[in-house]
């Protein structure tokens, strides 16, 4: 069987990503006879791998998300047309849109569904500015973008790019459960969830390093994280817990905004920005909790499942695949950022070790039964055959 894979970015960015190059990876293992599309300005690539570059121009990377471009048109149904596949599966495809779904037309198409962006145009399934979560129905709130001309651009390009994935795509998958649901009642089906594998080395079995009073927030520094909900609780322990200390790894947006807060509070001992940090090891040896405390749809949860799989516990937002993932009261507690209960959830938790040591041990047992590499990779494959011999 000949397999195509294809992704918008060719190059190791995110969660999705990795999952694009892991079973690729997985695959080629198996002996399948595997290429993998995309594009990225890094044309570094192998035997293996066709890389298209994309303009660096930002006006002209969205027009063709909504434009038709006929110069990449017969560069990639050429590439495809001489590896031939039997089956394509597509990933993301917010590049060359148009282009990209006419190219693959007329071959046996089925798509990883890693993220809300087919039922959300601005990707994030707010439904209001406070951001209150949707029920997974097509958005049709434009509070998000103020703009005219870009309100429309998005509307336009979310409603084309559902109009092309239905068109396309015969079968889908999705790692979380919510998502799935999500997919169905806006129908894309038939759709299955296929949990995502993980690739992490040996992971954390005890807690003889482990300092009780850190906790611990890895991921983008945005809003819609839920990080100032985190920082302005914080505040808020430290009045009963004065050795609390959050080590926040990532980069964003608010990043500096943070700072200034933690220096105008005098919190500086309490809360540590570390920007990116590339082996987040030694620091779920350090912690013993991670907080997920996102405001909007988590798809799948890479950050919780390595939390997991090093036996931490964790404490994350009602939001999505999180609930899937952590068993409340057995592998971590589920929280409502709506009802401003994290301060709470936060002290209760430190000041029962106990509990977070039971947390990390069921934790690790849970993710290590869902994130099964073998069993999966069987599931995609026969899924694959599915939709080759139907």
């Amino acid at each position: 069987m000949k397999i195509l894979l294809i992704n918008d970015t060719h190059e190791k960015y995110g969660g999705a990503e990795n999952f694009f190059f892991n079973l690729k990876k997985k695959l080629i293992e198996r002996n399948y006879n595997v290429l993998s599309l995309g594009f990225s300005n890094n044309l570094s690539h192998d035997d293996r791998s066709i890389v298209f570059p994309i303009s660096k121009n930002r006006f002209l990377r969205g027009l063709n998300r909504i434009i038709f471009n006929p110069f990449m048109y017969f560069k990639i149904k050429k590439a495809i047309k001489k590896f031939d596949p039997d089956i394509i599966n597509l990933f993301n495809t917010n590049n060359y849109t148009p282009t990209l779904f006419k190219a693959i037309s007329g071959y046996k198409v089925l798509q990883s569904i890693l993220d809300y962006r087919l039922i959300c145009p601005v990707f994030t399934c707010d439904k209001d500015e406070k951001l209150h979560i949707c029920d997974g129905i097509i958005c049709k709130n434009k509070y998000l973008i103020k703009n005219p001309l870009k309100k429309f651009i998005v509307f336009y390009q979310h409603k084309l790019f559902r109009k092309l994935t239905i068109k396309s795509i015969s079968y889908y998958y999705t790692p979380s459960t919510h998502l799935k649901h999500c997919l169905e009642l806006n129908d894309f089906h038939p759709i299955e969830q296929i949990p995502l594998f993980l690739t992490f080395k040996k992971g954390i079995l005890n807690f003889d390093n482990v300092n009780f009073n850190s906790i611990l927030y890895v991921g983008q520094i945005e809003v819609n994280k839920g990080i100032w909900d985190l920082v302005y609780s914080i505040k808020d322990v430290t009045k009963f817990l004065p050795k609390i200390c959050l080590k926040i790894a990532g980069n964003g947006s608010q990043f500096y905004q943070i700072e200034k807060f933690i220096i105008k509070n005098k919190l500086e001992n309490n809360i540590k920005l570390l920007g990116s940090i590339r082996n987040l090891k030694p620091l779920y040896e350090e912690c013993c909790l991670l907080i997920v405390p996102s405001t909007i749809q988590e798809s799948f949860g890479f950050v919780t499942a390595e939390a997991m799989f090093n036996s931490r516990a964790v404490l994350g937002s009602n939001r999505g695949a999180t609930t899937w993932l952590v068993k409340d009261n057995i592998t971590g507690e589920i929280f409502d950022p709506e009802k401003n209960e994290l301060s709470e959830k936060i002290i209760s938790l430190l000041n029962n070790k106990k509990k977070l040591m039971s947390y990390g041990f069921e934790a690790k047992k849970r993710i290590t039964k869902i994130a099964n590499t073998k069993k999966i990779l069987e599931q995609i494959i026969n899924l694959y055959k599915k939709n080759l011999y139907q």
